[in-house]
């Protein structure tokens, strides 16, 4: 034989949990006392380093193109009518014989 579970050492307690997995104790005790040797004070040696943005690229030719706006269409030939002066009368012919 060996040692048996009952069912009051199966059973689990739940206790509230707050969002980081911490217990939430619904009544504290805080405790408060002076530090021995007095109030310390640290000293940390902080470095900050700014990071630099890459260089930036040479330009590249410069580039000018000319837009012209579209061309209006070519208008129709253009037409003289144009009438000859009537030829002036020739003078009579005068047959003799």
């Amino acid at each position: 034989g060996g040692a048996g579970y009952g069912s009051s050492a199966l059973s689990q307690v739940h206790y509230a949990t707050d969002a980081q997995g911490l217990f939430q104790d619904p009544s504290p005790q805080i405790i408060r006392r002076p530090a021995p040797g007095g109030v310390q004070t640290y000293t940390q040696n902080v470095q900050v380093r700014f990071l630099q943005p890459p260089p930036v690229p040479p330009p590249g030719p410069l580039i000018i193109r000319e837009v012209r706006p579209p061309q209006p269409p070519v208008p129709p030939p253009l037409r003289l009518r144009q009438v000859a002066p009537p030829l002036p009368t020739p003078p009579p012919l005068v047959l003799r014989e």
